[in-house]
């Protein structure tokens, strides 16, 4: 098993509201090769061949989920959301809000996972480079929700590719998230 490739895991602290111009994380290659490498109690998310999943979010189904670190912001369609008075793509709600989604894996079983949304335009105004609050509108036929760089803010996401698994758990063959 090449776990330099194929175990990552990724923890990121939570940015006070409003965010941070950057905030001081960890990217742990291997895991389950040594004692401060566990998978730990999470939850497991089983996806499909192209890491996709189904989220259920206000009352919608997004069958072609998933997680990204590299989309800046949560990608969604939330029609009754506020969306900003310059920015008519992105979703500005002040105060934030906490809302919760419901991720289900392609083996059916399934998390439920909080979240925030707050200001779009007031945080990137704001110059703020680590923000967990932040989202734009998808595609009105979009099947995706796209969880960005923000769900990985305050919480450890473990990634296992296809095909591999983790050393010290014996049994689930990735693809997987775990999900802490």
């Amino acid at each position: 098993m090449d776990t330099l490739t194929d175990l990552h895991e990724a923890r990121m602290p939570s940015p006070s509201d409003g965010g941070a111009r950057e905030v001081v994380g960890t990217l742990t290659f291997g895991v389950g090769t040594a004692a401060d490498h566990r998978l730990g109690a999470s939850g497991l998310l089983r996806v499909d061949a192209f890491g996709r999943f189904t989220t259920t979010f206000d009352g919608r189904s997004y069958p072609a989920s998933y997680i990204d670190s590299g989309t800046e912001t949560y990608l969604l369609n939330g029609d009754h959301l506020p969306r900003c008075r310059d920015l008519a793509w992105a979703y500005c709600m002040e105060p934030r809000r906490t809302f919760e989604a419901r991720m289900t894996g392609s083996d059916g079983n399934g998390t439920s996972v909080r979240f925030a949304l707050g200001d779009y335009q007031a945080r990137r105004e704001g110059h703020a480079g680590a923000v967990d609050d932040v989202a734009e509108a998808a595609g009105p036929q979009s099947a995706a929700f796209v969880w960005g760089a923000p769900f990985f803010l305050g919480r450890k996401v473990t990634i296992v590719v296809e095909s591999k698994e983790v050393p010290s758990l014996p049994g689930p063959v990735g693809p997987f998230y775990g999900l802490d």
